[in-house]
């Protein structure tokens, strides 16, 4: 296994040495929209390209409660 395949080998919930993306103000405020239109986390995640902890993780960050 080369170096460049050991960095890409999946750990889990994202492959090993991936950044996480990080959130621009259009993105929180669309998530903002989309929990006040009533839609669960599993859809609002799908809709950003995103993954359900990390739309989990920003809602709770701006005081946004989740379906």
């Amino acid at each position: 296994m080369t170096p460049n395949e050991m960095s890409l080998r999946w750990d889990g919930n994202r492959a090993a040495g991936a950044v996480a993306r990080p959130w621009t103000a259009v993105e929180k405020h669309k998530l903002k929209g989309l929990i006040e239109q009533g839609l669960s986390a599993s859809k609002i995640a799908r809709t950003l390209r995103r993954p359900l902890s990390s739309i989990t993780v920003m809602a709770i960050g701006l005081g946004l409660p989740l379906k």
